[in-house]
């Protein structure tokens, strides 16, 4: 799932599952994510929340409270990701995707974080005033004219491009074979 990722984002992702277990709790949810993502200085999105004098302190206070008021969910046993905290990983991919990044950074999963506003993360960067736009803003002027997400967050590819680049093309080319095989299969 995070081949993708730079290694500032799996770092996050790793810090997020010690989170989880830190305080007590048996899944990975998107205030896990949240300062996972802040932990890591190397990534973009910790530069941009410094920059925006969103404190990793802040943010462990808005969770502990937004936390205490969440009631216990005792059905999860073993640690496991929220279908949320999964949906704000797949925000992410898309938003890379979408603003043609080869690589899944951090700011990529804050973005996904603000983009879940059903979730306690995005209403803990909301109180933070931690907004969109200005993480757009803020992770573009880090980057500097020219993208430099790799350099900064680690991790090149050292093969070149995914085949994970390439997995659209190949269903469609698989959907279009299916559609022959069925007209075909009706001719005769």
């Amino acid at each position: 799932m995070y081949e993708r990722f730079t290694d500032a984002a799996r770092n996050a992702m790793r810090l997020a599952n010690e989170e989880a277990q830190r305080s007590g709790d048996d899944y990975v949810n998107t205030e896990h994510v949240l300062l996972g993502v802040a932990q890591v200085k190397s990534g973009i999105a910790a530069m941009v929340l410094a920059e925006m004098q969103v404190s990793l302190d802040d943010l462990r206070a808005e969770v502990e409270v937004a936390v205490q008021m969440r009631p216990v969910d005792s059905t999860q046993r073993k640690q496991s990701t929220t279908p949320r905290a999964k949906r704000v990983i797949e925000l992410a991919m898309g938003i890379a995707r979408q603003s043609q990044a080869k690589w899944i950074g951090t700011e990529s999963l804050l973005l996904g974080l603000l983009r879940e506003r059903e979730e306690e993360a995005a209403g803990i960067l909301g109180r933070v005033n931690v907004t969109k736009e200005a993480v757009l803003a803020h992770a573009a002027r880090i980057r500097g004219p020219e993208d430099r997400t790799a350099e900064i967050e680690g991790g090149q590819d050292p093969r070149g491009q995914s085949w994970v680049d390439f997995l659209p093309n190949v269903m469609v080319l698989a959907a279009v074979g299916m559609v022959l095989y069925y007209v075909i299969g009706l001719l005769f």
